[in-house]
């Protein structure tokens, strides 16, 4: 993996292009075949693309924001209809979970149970 890599949700996504300054816009390409979520098939049809944007981690004192192309898809197996879904952000989700940890990181940099503890 590429130090310009490092930054990104999981191996599968490739920087594009970095623009903006704050927050960062990094527009990824998602390099991995996409598989029916109900029956883990690879054959799909493309029904609709449509543009995401996920808030990721901070990098500095920027906040940054990674911009992707998804698809909605048709499975020729089981008939289903479903958006492609991406590791490192869960499904409606619109903040990575690299980003989630680093919140809770630094609001409770001892652990969430010591710091509860009066």
């Amino acid at each position: 993996m590429s130090k310009k890599d490092r930054i990104l949700p999981s191996p599968g996504f490739a920087i594009k292009k970095v623009s903006g300054i704050n927050p960062l816009f990094i527009e990824v390409n998602y390099r991995r075949r996409a598989r029916c979520v109900h029956c883990n098939s690879s054959k799909l049809r493309k029904k609709d693309s449509f543009m995401r944007e996920v808030k990721h981690v901070s990098i500095g004192l920027r906040q940054s924001i990674l911009r992707f192309k998804a698809y909605k898809f048709q499975c020729y197996r089981c008939k289903r209809y479903f958006n492609q879904r991406f590791p490192g952000s869960l499904k409606h989700q619109r903040a990575s979970e690299a980003l989630r940890q680093q919140v809770v990181l630094s609001a409770y940099p001892r652990g969430i149970a010591e710091s509860l503890e009066c």
